[in-house]
């Protein structure tokens, strides 16, 4: 199948798509077919090549499945909801359920933006939408014990629709699953606007409260706070004064992946998130650390090379 092959209103988001990423853009099928629809049916990913590929499952409505990653791609390209994880924890899977944790969480507040724009481009239409609730039903149904599982797709319902109709069926985990994604849905989108410091301010609360939901239920938190990296959004007074009137610096028990060694990090003190890898040199002293507190934090940014936004 080739992008000739879909709709007129898919290929036109194609092309402008292609026309602002790096690369080539190419799409594939992964080796899934589902008679449904929903939003984890694609994916997208940066080639060792530079090029960009588009994953897709085989749903119910390619069309829709397309355009939707497709309106992924060009949300992110404003740059500044790019999330990174450059420390690891030595153990897998909690490395895993960090990262998958962060992602879905930065997912939602996507849709919470780009399922508009699908309503006025024609693309997600009323019969488009009941797709989407058939196949959460039908996804809930399918995880009726995993309350995380059912939680995160709770709160894709009431992102596509506050007032969700997807009522709980099941006695067991779904209530406790609903209300969580309730509280967790009014974290997210209380104060979540279309700029740089309302999305980070988001999703770091939205990190924070999914840690509480974990805690709430017996389960183990996660490293959200020291192992996501959200770059810092700073006003011009932010960036004249000192690192230590800004940040933190901090040494956590977590490897670097690019040297695994140690690495301390840039904790930004306000919201305790991580802001950023640091390259500093072994065994600094009290005095070391003191004059990189005075540094200004335009400056030292600059050196350690992390990325920040204008506020």
């Amino acid at each position: 199948m080739q992008i000739a092959d879909f709709a007129s209103a898919t290929q036109n988001l194609w092309q402008e798509v292609a026309a602002q990423v790096p690369g080539q853009l190419h799409f594939e099928f992964l080796d899934r077919k589902e008679d449904w629809l929903a939003f984890n049916q694609s994916g997208h990913r940066l080639t060792p090549t530079g090029n960009l590929q588009i994953l897709l499952v085989r749903s119910a409505n390619l069309d829709f499945t397309l355009q939707h990653e497709l309106r992924h791609i060009l949300w992110e390209l404003n740059g500044w909801t790019k999330v990174s994880f450059p420390l690891s924890s030595s153990q897998p899977e909690l490395d895993h359920q960090t990262q998958a944790t962060a992602l879905a969480l930065v997912g939602c507040l996507e849709h919470y933006f780009i399922l508009p724009q699908q309503v006025a481009a024609g693309e997600l239409s009323p019969q488009v939408k009941a797709q989407l609730q058939a196949g959460l039903k039908r996804q809930l149904a399918q995880v009726k014990t995993n309350l995380v599982a059912q939680m995160f797709l709770y709160l894709d319902g009431l992102i596509l629709e506050p007032e969700t109709k997807l009522a709980p069926d099941n006695k067991n985990t779904a209530p406790v699953a609903l209300s969580a994604a309730q509280k967790l849905f009014q974290v997210l989108t209380q104060r979540l606007q279309a700029q740089p410091l309302a999305w980070r301010r988001s999703l770091s609360a939205g990190l924070l409260a999914f840690n509480d939901f974990l805690q709430a239920n017996g389960y183990q938190t996660l490293p959200l706070t020291e192992m996501v990296v959200l770059p810092p959004v700073l006003s011009p007074r932010q960036l004249r004064l000192q690192v230590r009137q800004v940040f933190q610096i901090k040494n956590l028990p977590f490897l670097s992946r690019q040297t695994g060694q140690p690495t301390p990090i840039l904790v930004e003190t306000n919201s305790q998130q991580n802001a950023g890898e640091l390259i500093l040199a072994a065994n600094l002293k009290a005095e070391n650390y003191q004059q990189l507190y005075q540094e200004p934090v335009t400056q030292f940014l600059q050196e350690q090379g992390l990325t920040y936004f204008p506020r």
